[in-house]
């Protein structure tokens, strides 16, 4: 099972490339200082603070939550 550390760079990096947006671009929406902070945190470098989290989420419309859960297939899905 992956850890919530390998899977936030993959959600974020999904969520940007979905969006067609660049780091620039995603580094000014999330309000943080350069494009250099969200490559770090795409690349496992850095792990962003519970307030970035927040506007990660607030940007890309997502649960907090979401950002870490690894997503199920149909055949595990509760009915």
């Amino acid at each position: 099972m992956k850890k919530y550390t390998d899977i936030f760079p993959m959600r974020l990096k999904a969520l940007r490339n979905a969006y067609g947006i660049s780091l620039s671009e995603t580094a000014y929406l999330l309000r943080v200082n350069a494009k250099s902070t969200v490559f770090e945190w795409e690349n496992q470098k850095k792990v962003p603070s519970v307030e970035n989290l927040h506007m990660i989420s607030t940007v890309f419309g997502t649960p907090t939550t979401a950002h870490f859960k690894p997503r199920f297939s149909t055949s595990h899905a509760i009915s």
